[in-house]
C-alpha cells in the first residue's frame, strides 16, 4: 500500500544497516490487518536462506503475553485462579515468600532477581520452582522485571489443569483464535524457522529450538519464553488485543478483565524501570519502545530475539515486528533505537491513512 511506503522503506533500511538479517511486519487495528511486509534472510550462516511469509520466529518474551498471560487470564475468568491466590497454595514455599500472589507474578512485583541463572542451579527441570523460591528476593515489591515469575506462573497454570503449557495454550488460546502456526518446539522438518545465535556450547547456530537458556533447560516449554509463530498468527493475535479481547464480534476474553490487564498497576512503584499491567508493558513516558506517537497507556511486549507487539490505546492501531536480531550474535543491540523509530513512522503513516479516508 502506497500510504505505508515509509514503513516498508524503514524495514528494508534496517536490513541494510544490519539491525537484523530479516524482519516481518504487520500493521493494522481492531478492524484487522492493513499492511504487511517481509524481507531479508532467515539465516546468514551456515548458509543464506531467504525469509518466507510463513517462516516461524522465536518470539522470546512475547511468549509472556501470547501464551502464559492469556492462559492465566482465562483461568481467572473461569474462577480456577485468582489474583489474590498465594503461590503457597500451589507449592511448598519458604516463609518469606508465602504472601507472593498471582497478582505479583503477573505484574513483576514479587521482588524476584532479574538475571539469576536458575538453569545452572537447578538439578532438573522438575526442580526449577523450588530453585527459584530458594533465591534471595528483594524486600521491596517491584524490584525488577524478570523471567522467573513467569516460569512460576506457567507451572501454576500447568498444575491447575494437569497439562503442560504447550497443550494449555493450544487448547485455550491458539485454537480458539484460529492460530495455525503458533507452537512450542516446532518440528524442523515441517516448518521454515529463523536461525538465531551461534552458541559455542553447541558448536552451531541455534535453529528450530528456543534460544532462551531457561526455556531450553525446561525442554522448550516455559512461561517466560519458548513460543514460535509467524507473522499471520501474530497479526491475528494483535488484532484481538487491539479489539480488547473481542474476535469476529465474539468475546474471547471478558472485556472488563481485559481492560484491567492493560492498566498501569505499578505506577506507584519508583523502582520499576517499566510500568506493568497484567503481563503487558504499559507505555508511561518517552522515549519508549512503542515510539514517540503512541500515547501514554499503550500496551504490548518486546522479545529479546527482536520481536514485539504494541497496541495504541487510542486508535487501536497495532504493530507486530518479528526479527532475528540475535543472528549471528546477541551483541547486536541496534534494535533498541530502530524499534522506536519504526513505531513512530508506522504510527504517523497510519494516522495519515485515516485522514485520507476522512
Amino acid at each position: 500500500m502506497a500510504q505505508f511506503k515509509k514503513t516498508a522503506e524503514c524495514i528494508l533500511k534496517g536490513i541494510d544497516d544490519e539491525v537484523f538479517p530479516c524482519a516481518a511486519l504487520a500493521l493494522g487495528d481492531k478492524e484487522g490487518e492493513k499492511f504487511r511486509i517481509h524481507a531479508g534472510f532467515s539465516a546468514l550462516y551456515p548458509e543464506k536462506s531467504k525469509l518466507t511469509e510463513d517462516t516461524l520466529f522465536d518470539l522470546a518474551s512475547v511468549t509472556k503475553i501470547m501464551s502464559t498471560t492469556m492462559v492465566a487470564l482465562k483461568l481467572i475468568e473461569s474462577g480456577e485462579l485468582g489474583f489474590r491466590d498465594k503461590i503457597s497454595k500451589y507449592f511448598d514455599t519458604p516463609m518469606d515468600k508465602k504472601d507472593i500472589t498471582i497478582y505479583n507474578l503477573l505484574t513483576h512485583t514479587a521482588g524476584m532477581p532479574r538475571n539469576a541463572r536458575v538453569e545452572e542451579m537447578a538439578k532438573s527441570p522438575e526442580d526449577i520452582v523450588q530453585t527459584i523460591l530458594s533465591l534471595e528476593f528483594s524486600e521491596k515489591s517491584g524490584a525488577a522485571y524478570t523471567c522467573l515469575g513467569y516460569i512460576v506462573l506457567g507451572k501454576i497454570c500447568e498444575g491447575i489443569k494437569g497439562r503442560d503449557l504447550s497443550i494449555l495454550a493450544k487448547e485455550m488460546i491458539f485454537e480458539p483464535l484460529g492460530l495455525k502456526n503458533t507452537m512450542y518446539n516446532p518440528d524442523k522438518s515441517k516448518y521454515s524457522i529463523v536461525t538465531t545465535e551461534y552458541k559455542e556450547k553447541y558448536g552451531c547456530h541455534i535453529h528450530g529450538s528456543v534460544h532462551d537458556e531457561k526455556a531450553r533447560f525446561l525442554n522448550g516449554i516455559a512461561g517466560n519464553a519458548g513460543l514460535f509463530s509467524d507473522i499471520s498468527d501474530c497479526s491475528i493475535f494483535a488484532a484481538m488485543l487491539a479489539n480488547k479481547g473481542v474476535v469476529d464480534g465474539k468475546e474471547f476474553l471478558n472485556r472488563d478483565l481485559f481492560n484491567e490487564s492493560i492498566k498501569n498497576h505499578t505506577k506507584h512503584l519508583s523502582d520499576l524501570s517499566e510500568s506493568r499491567g497484567y503481563g503487558f508493558f504499559i507505555k508511561d513516558s518517552d522515549p519508549s519502545p512503542a515510539g514517540d506517537i503512541f500515547p501514554i497507556g499503550s500496551y504490548g511486549h518486546t522479545g529479546f530475539s527482536g520481536t514485539s507487539i504494541w497496541v495504541d490505546k487510542d486508535t487501536s492501531q497495532y504493530i507486530v515486528l518479528l526479527s532475528n536480531r540475535i543472528h549471528p550474535s546477541r551483541e547486536n543491540m541496534k534494535i533498541q533505537e530502530f524499534r522506536t523509530k519504526l513505531h513512530t513512522i508506522c504510527a504517523e503513516e497510519y494516522r495519515a491513512s485515516l485522514r485520507e479516508i476522512r
